[in-house]
């Protein structure tokens, strides 16, 4: 603070005099970079809403910073930006460097860096169907239970599949415990929705995914009803779930007298056969599989013969592997699948639970995406990332509640770039090629309305690398113009040399 208020008292002394503001500049130690904010005259400044936070440095990484902020198309925008060389750490240069922007998409890199480090890349998903009992006479005297892994690649081919082979292990026609689906609750709810969603949406989360947590309407089961345009959940959650650009929504639920699974939609497109999303998706899935299961014959009393659910005494009937975990980051990082990032997040708090001592029950009343977020936490303090510098709601960057600032980023960037067993993470990202040089950009963005950052690793054409983020947001001109200021910031710093 104390070096915050010099450098005003400094800026403000001189900003009567354009020629005074250059002579400082030029005769600034290299390493200085103290933040500062400059008011603006008429007189003074040509541009003078576009210096939001020039920092005084000789270096020439600061002084292309500095001109780069002067541009017309940034003169009402927050600005930050950060420089790091990846080998050293140490910021050659920045602006507003250690201040949180609402990172939009980009934050996807922080979700997914965690998870590569945490998990490894060979990881895969392992979704089961146990049981708790023993065929007696062609009986099934126990619960069919479906261990769900929150794969975010699970489908409904591979749930029927996984069911098949179950059903082959089993070997008898009649269940008469309970079809159960192990897993944790969602982090679904019509809060977020209202605040978020609604405008930039994803499917809902949930334990046991399947083709994304979206459905076409021709494909459900025949025997289900199919009712439009009202749900259970009241009428401001209505009207978001309806509002004409946002997506179409489906809910599944037994009607009460007759038992009959009704599928309830709210569609916001005229298009009936498109996707839609399922706001209940297990209930969705366990209605999915009580129907499968009739259609092979099997007869489900569906009684509760209070045997236990606990993990470690049941046997496994079935499992799917899902592909390893760098190809599904992969995915993530490049269509920046939301769903996607909020089940990565899941898992990283799924891999804390002591299942062994967690009932089938117990496991549906943990919000897994706090969990998953205090992982990402404690990986951020072990990795020297300030807990002030990340503010996280989710792990796919639709809450405008997020922040981070571009040296928190950067910080998780270099960190990826230190060993040889993180730093293919590198090849999962995007790729901007430099033009007939060795220099390269692996990047990932973040768009969000007014918001628009990129963040990643870039080799200059001397083949420094580089940590580089750029987060801008309040942003309201053309997107074609900002894009083109950012894309010539990006070629002056491949320019730069050691």
């Amino acid at each position: 603070m104390k070096n915050y208020i010099v450098a005003l008292s400094v800026i403000l002394s001189l900003i009567t005099t354009g020629s005074a503001l250059a002579k400082t500049t030029k005769s600034a130690k290299p390493e200085q970079s103290v933040k500062s904010k400059a008011k603006t005259t008429q007189a003074s400044n040509p541009k003078p809403d576009a210096a939001i936070a020039l920092v005084s440095s000789g270096s020439n990484v600061q002084r292309i910073l500095n001109a780069w902020l002067l541009s017309p198309t940034l003169s009402n925008s927050s600005v930050a930006v950060e420089v790091l060389d990846a080998d050293t750490k140490r910021v050659l240069g920045e602006i507003n460097g250690k201040r949180r922007f609402v990172p939009a998409s980009s934050i996807k890199a922080l979700t997914c860096a965690c998870a590569f480090d945490l998990l490894g890349p060979d990881f895969t998903y392992k979704t089961k169907i146990l049981t708790n009992g023993k065929i007696v006479n062609g009986t099934l005297e126990g619960d069919l239970i479906i261990a769900s892994s929150e794969d975010p690649s699970f489908s409904r081919g591979d749930l029927y599949a996984l069911l098949d082979k179950a059903l082959q292990e089993v070997q008898a026609k009649q269940i008469n415990g309970r079809v159960i689906l192990s897993g944790c609750k969602t982090g679904f709810s019509s809060v977020w929705l209202v605040e978020d969603f609604g405008r930039n949406w994803m499917p809902v989360s949930s334990s046991l995914v399947l083709d994304r947590n979206c459905v076409a309407l021709n494909t459900l089961p025949k025997l289900w009803n199919q009712v439009e345009g009202h749900t259970n959940s009241g009428s401001l959650f209505d009207k978001a779930l309806s509002a004409k650009d946002g997506p179409s929504w489906i809910f599944v639920e037994r009607n009460a007298s007759s038992g009959a699974v009704e599928a309830r939609f709210i569609s916001a497109m005229q298009n009936k056969l498109a996707p839609f999303i399922v706001s209940n998706p297990n209930e969705f899935a366990y209605c999915l599989v009580e129907n499968y299961l009739k259609d092979k014959g099997f007869l489900l009393q569906n009684k509760n013969l209070g045997l236990s659910t606990k993990l470690p005494d049941t046997a496994v009937l079935s499992e799917h592997e899902s592909r390893p975990l760098s190809q599904i980051l992969q995915w993530t990082l490049h269509e920046s699948d939301n769903l996607y990032a909020q089940q990565i997040l899941r898992s990283l708090g799924y891999m804390n639970l002591d299942k062994s001592n967690l009932d089938i029950a117990d496991m549906q009343n943990i919000s897994l995406e706090e969990k998953g977020i205090s992982a990402v936490f404690r990986w951020l303090s072990q990795i020297k990332v300030g807990a002030q510098e990340v503010v996280m709601f989710d792990g796919c960057g639709l809450s405008r509640k997020n922040g981070i600032s571009p040296h928190a980023l950067d910080t998780i960037f270099a960190y990826m770039n230190s060993s040889p067993q993180t730093r293919p993470f590198f090849n999962l990202l995007k790729a901007e090629q430099g033009k007939g040089a060795a220099s390269s950009y692996r990047f990932k963005t973040g768009t969000m309305e007014t918001v628009r950052c990129i963040s990643g690793l870039l080799t200059t054409n001397s083949g420094q690398k580089l940590c580089v983020t750029i987060m801008i947001n309040g942003h309201s001109p053309s997107v074609r113009n900002l894009r083109v200021v950012v894309t010539d910031l990006i070629s002056k710093i491949k320019t730069i040399k050691r």
